[in-house]
């Protein structure tokens, strides 16, 4: 695309190229703002490959559209409506993809007469798909079918051959991946065409062909399928109202899935049982982000790497779980090895430490111990590096209860535990301090040997404001000596050296104009005190003044590729709504109600069971009707030999949408098959707040249908009268 009169190349790469986030509409739109303005479109054709170039030139109230053929020209006066329709539909332009290389002079475009996008490489000897396009095609032309480039989270191309994908390569121009898959990548084609994927609906029968929890799975129709789960779903809603059913989805939803998925439970059966798996790792990182900003997800972007002078992993094996930001810190490391310093922390070694200048192996939750001796050699050892303008205006100190337990069963002695659990029961009640504990908690009046009573287990969320000193005083146990003393993980390490690596690290987070990006995923997050380790990271970097700055900030990775966009911004959670709103808000509940069209009060203020108290009620009783969605509960759960046994021998039905025969899948009662990623349309939201698109590539295997179909499938066979009565949550 070439782009004439007032607008120089370095304008065009200025205003959009920077901006490959926005919408091909939006693009367009941006464009036609623009005065005056004039584009050119070269080498592209209609249906009768006739038309070789199109020009569109802004006008005083309209625009112009010379189609240029080879013996006439033809001129169409359009409003901007038109326009856009007439760049998007007719021509099928994807501005955003195609920029780059129209403004570099590398290719041009055209569509076929089959609705093929063909690229026309002018410089192949300089281009980055060169080696690609000798590899695949001796003429220098690169082919991709209708629906030809995508930007899913793994930002990549697809080639599709007879309805099925054949090929998958990274998209250089992809904001994120820059032209890079990971092994999920490449790979991400080839699963979908698996020996044992699941094509048809398969129900547990007996030799009749009626439903029997304790029969065989067979194939059966899709209308037979929802016959049967209408009448389990009746059955159990009429006997335990809206929380006696429960939909267990994930971050793998997408984002119109799971705000479908939202709106049908919440909006339509006015139950608030879905919880997402995220339950088992992001919602640490959430709460945490609730609790300090007032609002969910991170505050980083990834584009941070590149200007950071400093790396540290937290819990976070980088290089194997998220390679493609791993080559962009190495990238970083390796463009100045000198200056830029990388830091592993972590309870064992792992991969990355390969790169990095230092690596702190540190013993199970003494993470927590670290991040206050860095916090302490700030306030007590360096003062003066406190941001003291942006502490004052932006940062208030709180603290929280320490009595929280650790979300064990309330009943320690309740009757599923086996005779081997009842200990590690007992602790959600109260325990023993051990010595360390007795050292850092004395500040509370407590010591080592004392019983700590979990008084308030049902309000870990509280906190209250201190002040700056009663937040020192905290901080004093940590010295270097007394932390090394309890982070060091290696035994075979030696003290001395295990402390000079701890203030190495502190040395490197203080350092004046010294930028530092501290990464961290399920290391965190699933720890322990998860919500209280996230917020130390942001309690270091809000005392130097190093958070949401270019190249600084501390920043929550995730572990699934919607977690964000979906789980956290849709409110996939029991006790959230959109757009970080909960339903025991009123106010919340009310907005919702007017967006969603529901008659006021229709919103429940209750939450319902969470992703693993969901797990506990199947096992006492109090949900029989479970759907699982983009996830594997009976897999991914702790305990599974519990919820299992639940799930299999108790009275209840499981409905799994899957692909694949999981564990999951072979617990449940009936399996429906579901449509992958590239056979659906979909969107993504990132750790960096992108939303990043899709359109379908192929139609899915079999009579496999997307889980947004299959809820609106179901949703068609309730009534308002079915579901908006009067029903008793709980007691």
């Amino acid at each position: 695309m070439r782009v004439q009169a007032a607008l120089r190349k370095e304008d065009i790469e200025g205003r959009f190229m920077k901006n490959r986030d926005m919408t091909v509409e939006e693009a367009l739109r941006k464009i036609a703002k623009l005065s005056p303005v004039k584009i050119v479109l070269s080498n592209v054709a209609d249906k009768e490959q006739k038309i070789k170039k199109v020009q569109i030139e802004k006008k005083e109230k309209y625009f112009q559209i010379a189609e240029y053929t080879d013996k006439q020209v033809f001129h169409k006066n359009v409003d901007e409506e038109e326009l856009i329709s007439f760049c998007i539909e007719e021509l099928g332009v994807n501005f955003l993809q195609l920029n780059a290389w129209m403004l570099r002079g590398e290719a041009s475009l055209k569509l076929t007469k089959k609705g093929k996008l063909l690229f026309s490489l002018k410089k192949a000897d300089n281009s980055a798909l060169a080696d690609e396009v000798r590899d695949n095609n001796r003429k220098k032309n690169y082919i991709l079918e209708e629906g030809r480039v995508i930007e899913p989270l793994i930002d990549m191309g697809i080639f599709t051959k007879e309805g099925k994908i054949v090929a998958v390569k990274g998209d250089p121009e992809a904001p994120v991946n820059r032209g890079i898959n990971c092994i999920k990548g490449y790979f991400n084609a080839k699963i979908m065409y698996g020996e044992d994927r699941i094509t048809h609906p398969l129900l547990r029968v007996n030799e009749k062909g009626e439903f029997d929890k304790k029969g065989k799975f067979k194939q059966v129709s899709w209308k037979q399928a929802f016959d049967v789960m209408e009448a389990q779903f009746r059955k159990t809603y009429d006997e335990l109202g809206p929380h006696g059913v429960g939909v267990l989805g994930s971050g793998q939803y997408t984002i119109p899935e799971g705000y479908t998925a939202v709106k049908l439970m919440k909006g339509g059966f006015r139950s608030n049982s879905i919880d997402p798996n995220a339950r088992h790792c992001m919602a640490s990182a959430a709460v945490a982000f609730m609790q300090t900003f007032g609002i969910d997800e991170p505050s980083g972007c990834f584009d941070d790497i590149e200007l950071t002078d400093t790396i540290v992993a937290w819990g976070a094996n980088m290089a194997e779980m998220h390679p493609i930001l791993w080559a962009r810190v190495s990238d970083r490391k390796l463009s100045d090895p000198d200056r830029v310093k990388v830091v592993n922390l972590s309870t064992y070694s792992t991969r990355t430490s390969n790169l990095a200048d230092i690596e702190i192996i540190f013993a199970p939750s003494s993470d927590l111990a670290i991040w206050n001796y860095i916090a302490r050699e700030i306030v007590y050892n360096h003062p003066e590096m406190i941001d003291e303008e942006f502490v004052k205006k932006h940062c208030v100190f709180t603290a929280g209860p320490v009595d929280i337990g650790y979300g064990l069963r309330p009943d320690i002695h309740h009757k599923k535990y086996a005779p081997s659990e009842l200990d590690t029961a007992a602790t959600e009640k109260s325990k023993v301090l051990s010595e360390a504990e007795g050292v850092t908690l004395s500040y509370l009046g407590l010591k080592a040997g004392d019983t700590l009573e979990n008084k308030n287990a049902a309000k870990a969320g509280d906190h209250w404001q201190i002040t700056f000193e009663e937040f020192k005083k905290a901080l004093a146990p940590y010295t270097l000596d007394f932390t090394a003393k309890v982070a060091k993980g290696d035994p075979n390490e030696d003290i001395n050296e295990f402390k000079k690596k701890l203030k190495a690290l502190a040395d490197l987070y203080i350092e004046k104009n010294r930028k530092v990006v501290s990464f961290w995923t399920m290391g965190f997050n699933q720890h322990q005190r998860g919500t209280w380790v996230n917020e130390q990271a942001y309690m270091v970097h809000f005392l130097l003044g190093k958070q949401a700055l270019p190249g600084s900030g501390a920043f929550s990775l995730t572990g699934q590729p919607s977690a964000c966009g979906t789980a956290r911004e849709v409110g996939t959670f029991v006790h959230r709504l959109p757009a970080d709103m909960v339903v025991g808000n009123p106010k919340h509940r009310e907005i919702t109600e007017k967006i969603w069209k529901l008659p006021a009060g229709t919103l429940s203020g209750t939450p319902g069971s969470h992703y693993v108290k969901m797990m506990r009620d199947l096992e006492d009783g109090k949900v029989k009707f479970i759907w699982v969605q983009v996830n594997n509960p009976w897999q991914n759960t702790a305990n599974a030999n519990h919820w299992i046994k639940a799930a299999r021998e108790m009275d209840n039905f499981i409905v799994v949408s899957d692909p694949y025969p999981g564990i999951s899948a072979k617990v449940a009662d009936l399996i429906l098959p579901t449509a992958m990623i590239y056979e659906k349309w979909g969107a993504y939201g990132n750790a960096e707040r992108r939303t990043q698109h899709w359109r379908q590539q192929v139609l899915p295997v079999g009579e496999a249908m997307p889980d947004i179909w299959q809820m609106l499938e179901f949703s068609k066979r309730f009534k308002l009268k079915d579901v908006w009565g009067e029903k008793k949550l709980n007691d």
